[in-house]
């Protein structure tokens, strides 16, 4: 063997033992940055699924009041509509007991007529 070609060899692994530290480190750095890129995306990803839970929640919140609310409102009805069913069974009864009187009434009052013609005549 030449002894210059070893020398040329020596040499060469001599420049390229710092390039290869250089990019070890640089890819190490890019790895290091790759990983953190990725952990603040995955922090935001929860940060926007904290606040779509949020959202929700309050839209749950608000449908469960509206749905208290309507049936608190239902409640009422039901207690107002009940009332005034009693109320409508009162007048009729009324109205039945007024409208026996009126015939009762129409029948004395016939009778009455018919025993005045006969003492008229």
């Amino acid at each position: 063997d030449d002894p210059r070609a070893s020398v040329v060899r020596s040499s060469n692994a001599i420049t390229s033992a710092p390039k290869d530290d250089a990019r070890d480190a640089v890819n190490e750095k890019h790895a290091a940055l790759l990983k953190q890129s990725n952990d603040f995306l995955e922090m935001a990803e929860n940060f926007k699924l904290k606040a779509e839970i949020e959202l929700l929640q309050s839209k749950l919140g608000q449908l469960e009041d509206r749905d208290r609310k309507q049936t608190a409102r239902n409640k009422m009805l039901s207690g107002v509509t009940k009332s005034q069913q009693e109320q409508i069974k009162e007048l009729q009864e009324q109205v039945k007991m007024w409208t026996d009187q009126s015939q009762q009434a129409t029948t004395k009052l016939k009778e009455y007529l018919v025993a005045q013609d006969k003492v008229s005549h």
